[in-house]
Order: C-alpha cells, then structure tokens, then sequence
C-alpha cells in the first residue's frame, strides 16, 4: 500500500486568530453596534441541566398545588358560610314553627279529649305536633282529632 500524502492548510498566523475570535459562529462578524443587554451587570445564569430543569418543574407543581389549595380552601370556606347561613334559617324557622306546634297543642287540648287529663309528657306531644307542622299536616290532624275524639260537654 502506498500513503499518499495529502497538502495540509497552513495554520492561521498569529495575527489571523483574533479575526477568527471575533467571526461569529456561522462565519460571519458580529455587528458592532451598541444593543442594550438585558443581562447586564447581572451574573451569568448558568445553562439550564437536568438537575436545573427538574427542580423548575417541581416548583411549577408545587406553585400548581399551592394554587389548588389556595382555591380549596376559598370554595370550602364558601360552602361553609352557606351551610351556617341555612342553619341559622332553619333555627329561626324551626322557632317559628315551635310556636306553632305550643299553639296547636294548646287548642288540641282545648278542644278534643285526645290527652288524658292528667298530661303526660308534654315534650313529646310537642315534639310530634313540630313534626306535624313541618310536614304542613298539624292541621289535618287537628282537624281528625276533634272530631274522632271530641272533649266532652261537662254538666
């Protein structure tokens, strides 16, 4: 086998190297013109590696989780404030039908012989008389009880 010898290219001159500094990466110079550099007087960011790229994720998530909770917390205080609002309406109307219910009882007593005359436990007629009034049945009832069970006449 033969070896050829192939001419090399002579190496640049001394003088020839600061031009080939200065040729940007396609061959061509940079432009001298002044551009604002919005990295000055800042330090260099280093160029993002995988162990950087992570660590941007994960705090994309952990901002993401944050702004999860964040809403949670608003939707579940929200939902809380409407529960107590109901429940402070349902006290007031379960004061009103209360009333009612005592009322009822009172001219169910009054006008049929349904309770004995000794009483009994007035709190759970009462009871039963608040359920007949939330059902809007207390009415009916009264109006079955005299007349199944009228008082009597006393002579």
């Amino acid at each position: 086998m033969r070896k050829t010898n192939t001419p090399k290219a002579p190496a640049p001159a001394p003088s020839d190297s600061r031009d080939l500094a200065e040729e940007g990466v396609f061959g061509s110079k940079p432009s001298k013109s002044p551009s604002p550099d919005p990295m000055q007087g800042r330090e260099p960011q280093p160029a993002p590696t995988a162990a950087s790229s992570s660590k941007m994720e994960s705090d994309t998530e952990l901002q993401a989780f944050l702004d999860l909770r964040d809403q949670t917390d608003h939707n579940t205080e929200t939902e809380v404030e409407s529960l107590m609002s109901m429940n402070a309406q349902r006290q007031r109307d379960r004061r009103g039908s209360l009333r009612r219910a005592e009322e009822l009882l009172q001219h169910l007593r009054d006008h049929s012989a349904l309770f004995p005359l000794g009483g009994g436990p007035q709190n759970r007629y009462l009871h039963v008389m608040d359920c007949l009034v939330s059902l809007d049945s207390a009415e009916d009832f009264i109006r079955l009880a005299t007349e199944k069970y009228p008082k009597k006449r006393e002579q």
